[in-house]
């Protein structure tokens, strides 16, 4: 009966394929790296679907219902370096955050482009940034001035330009 209601594509977030940090999660996998993880929702949904929820827990997944506003806001709202970041960012490390897992490209990259002249991540390739959130830690207490913008984050009115981008490593 379960059958004709559950598709077995239902089952996983979506076919493996463009977008899933599927090298990032081989490498966590062979390397052993468990534990609690901030990633963007759809990339929590895949690590705990690859990893399993006995090895990762993530900050935020694609069950969008399950998680109180505030989690999912702030999961925007740091990757963006939106309002509030600083809080935001504080908050999330103070749930017991082990790992960030952060985009390198594109609109959500505003946390990576901040932090890579300051960290040394544990992996890197062309898609995402896999960091100790020990070392946001330490980021977020060196870099930040008084008027709350970190000197790596591009000011109002300036871009970062795409040869500023990090060279992937891996």
């Amino acid at each position: 009966l379960l059958r004709g209601v559950v598709s077995p594509s239902n089952l996983v977030p979506r076919a493996p394929g463009i977008g899933w940090p599927i090298a990032a999660v081989d490498f966590m996998e062979k390397e052993g790296v468990k534990g609690n993880c901030f990633a963007d929702p759809n990339m929590g949904a895949y690590l705990v679907w690859r990893l399993g929820p006995e090895r990762v827990r993530c900050h935020a997944d694609t069950r969008g219902f399950f998680f109180p506003p505030e989690i999912l806001e702030d999961g925007v709202a740091v990757l963006r370096m939106g309002d509030d970041w600083q809080e935001r960012l504080r908050r999330v490390l103070d749930r017991g955050t082990d790992w960030f897992l952060v985009p390198v490209q594109g609109e959500d990259a505003v946390l990576w482009q901040a932090l890579r002249q300051d960290v040394k991540p544990t992996y890197v390739d062309e898609q995402v940034a896999l960091i100790e959130a020990r070392q946001v830690r330490l980021w977020l207490k060196q870099r930040v001035i008084s008027d709350g913008v970190p000197a790596s984050l591009p000011r109002q009115g300036r871009t970062v330009s795409s040869s500023s981008r990090a060279a992937p490593r891996g």
